[in-house]
Order: structure tokens, then C-alpha cells, then sequence
């Protein structure tokens, strides 16, 4: 088994009822980090959504890979803090929206219109903003 079958394998354990440790790992390391209210604030956004499965696009990215993909030079999925989810069949908006109604556990959250999908960041980042993308209004 190679490096990287070893990671995967490794990291494919349970971390909730619907999550798992492999949905989280950088791609281009199999590293993972993930700060356990993420995982607490996911549930709580599938089971506000009706049970829909929620897909995590993004989850944690080593410097290397963030520096790739021209994420934020202090992003909150280099520390494992948070996600970029979709649901399949629910706006972007519906979803933040939900988010929004956990803000003891969800302190950050933005939507990206080209990626149809919603970043859920679960800790306050002074002199960054708590909401982005105009899914408010």
C-alpha cells in the first residue's frame, strides 16, 4: 500500500454520524486538521436542511495547496476551522442562511456565486469579515 492509500485508509473514520475524517484532508498532502465545532455546526446545518447530505468541497489545505488554488494568504481552512459545503437541490443563500441561525458555533459565513458553494467558518477572525457574498439580502 502506497503513502498515500495508507492516508486514506487511515483517514477514513467516522467523525460523526455523517462525516468522516477523509472529506476534510487536503488533496494534495492527505493532511488533516479540523477544529471539532465544525463538525458540530455541519450537523446541525443538515439536520436544519431536512437531513440533505452535505458535500464539503474544501476542507483543510496545507499552505501549498491554499498558495495553488490562490486561497486567502490567512485562510480559515489552513487551520482547520473551516469547510466549503454544497447541498445538492439547495441555494447557496438557503444554506448560509441556515448557517446563520448557528451563530453560537458558526462565526464566519460567505458564498462563492462561481463555485456554487458556502464557506462555514467556526471561528471569529478580528479584522476579517463574519459574512460575505450578499446572501443576506
Amino acid at each position: 500500500m502506497s503513502g498515500d492509500e495508507t492516508a486514506t485508509v487511515l483517514n477514513d473514520f467516522a467523525l460523526s454520524a455523517h462525516f468522516n475524517l477523509r472529506e476534510f484532508m487536503c488533496p494534495c498532502c492527505l493532511c488533516v486538521k479540523i477544529h471539532p465545532a465544525l463538525i458540530e455546526a455541519l450537523e446541525k446545518i443538515r439536520r436544519y436542511l431536512g437531513q440533505r447530505p452535505v458535500v464539503v468541497t474544501s476542507g483543510y489545505r496545507c499552505p501549498d495547496h491554499n498558495s495553488k488554488i490562490g486561497g486567502a494568504s490567512s485562510s480559515d481552512h489552513l487551520f482547520g476551522w473551516a469547510a466549503d459545503i454544497v447541498v445538492q437541490g439547495v441555494a447557496p443563500q438557503r444554506i448560509a442562511r441556515a448557517a446563520a441561525s448557528f451563530s453560537q458555533t458558526v462565526k464566519r459565513i460567505g458564498t462563492y456565486p462561481d463555485r456554487n458553494c458556502v464557506h462555514i467558518g467556526v471561528v471569529s477572525r478580528p479584522g476579517l469579515p463574519s459574512r460575505w457574498g450578499g446572501w443576506w439580502v
